[in-house]
């Protein structure tokens, strides 16, 4: 064994001793410095092309993106932009306190206890602030009636906790009743389930949160969101924090998705499709129906589709 093992030992190291010969050979005209120079600019590239491979957006946008910073950096162009960032940010003040003449704001808590008609006072003065437009739709009479109505019920559950069932229990049977409401709507069985969210971006986040554990269990650890471009922000929310990926799909220009778009952008890592009724920027429906036609004979087990 040893004997037939030598010979095959030494042609590598004759190999070997070869290679380092050229390299020596093929390097003799540069200094020490110039090594260690080109030695440490590769690395820092091998560094670099890992750092950009690793992440989710297509290497052109990654590049750009780095070309950009480093252009950002320069002095003259970062003086520009932070001339450029403080006008945005002044014409956004004035824009947001445009309704508040006064603009004395409260920065400490008060020394001493306020009287209940002066906080109402003060109350009623942050109402006043701005254009309800909202309200226009309302009918006169049933909006005095409807806002009476919710007075009484958050005067009888403000201080209530749904999460302290045992403490609140009628809290907790009205949170079920609704979304058994919202089950029924959208013909849910009986293994159905929800959970009342306290805003949109929460209720995205808990849903995205769902459908990411979905994946895991199926496999699946890089799970994939297909959604129109006008879909919500909070999907990207969710996918910065449970680790998924956003595939943005473009829409027509009437701000809706088109479906063959939607079922061409499904790949093996896709566990949520979204459609938006409506999106939150214009206010259009994404063709719901012309999806789920597409799109329901073609989903795999790994798939599902959700609309918000």
């Amino acid at each position: 064994m040893q004997s037939t093992s030598h010979p095959m030992w030494r042609v590598v190291f004759e190999h070997v001793d070869e290679a380092r010969a050229m390299v020596n050979r093929q390097c003799s005209h540069l200094e020490s410095w110039q090594i260690i120079s080109y030695t440490i600019s590769m690395c820092f590239l091998i560094v670099w092309f890992r750092r950009m491979n690793r992440s989710d957006k297509p290497f052109i946008q990654r590049f750009r993106s780095s070309v950009y910073s480093v252009i950002r950096s320069l002095p003259w162009v970062k003086r520009r932009v932070k001339a450029d960032l403080e006008r945005a940010r002044r014409e956004i003040e004035e824009e947001v306190h445009q309704c508040d003449q006064k603009r004395d704001f409260y920065k400490f808590l008060p020394e001493h206890p306020l009287n209940p008609e002066d906080i109402l006072s003060e109350a009623r003065q942050y109402a006043a602030m701005g254009e309800r437009r909202y309200m226009e739709h309302y009918d006169p009479r049933s909006r005095t009636h409807d806002m009476a109505l919710c007075a009484k019920i958050y005067d009888l559950f403000s201080h209530s906790d749904p999460h302290r069932s045992d403490a609140f229990p009628g809290a907790r049977k009205m949170e079920a009743e609704v979304l058994r409401m919202a089950l029924s709507m959208f013909h849910g069985g009986v293994e159905a389930c929800g959970v009342v969210a306290g805003g949109g971006t929460e209720a995205t986040l808990l849903a995205c949160l769902a459908y990411r554990n979905r994946a895991w269990a199926r496999g699946m650890y890089r799970p994939e969101i297909v959604a129109p471009s006008t879909a919500h922000p909070a999907l990207d929310k969710a996918a910065n924090l449970f680790g998924m990926t956003v595939r943005r799909i473009p829409v027509r220009e009437d701000d809706r998705v088109h479906a063959a778009a939607v079922k061409r952008a499904i790949g093996p890592h896709t566990c949520m499709i979204v459609a938006s009724a409506p999106n939150h920027i214009t206010g259009t429906v994404d063709p719901i129906e012309k999806l789920s036609e597409r799109l329901l004979n073609d989903l795999t087990s790994r798939c599902m589709w959700t609309v918000h």
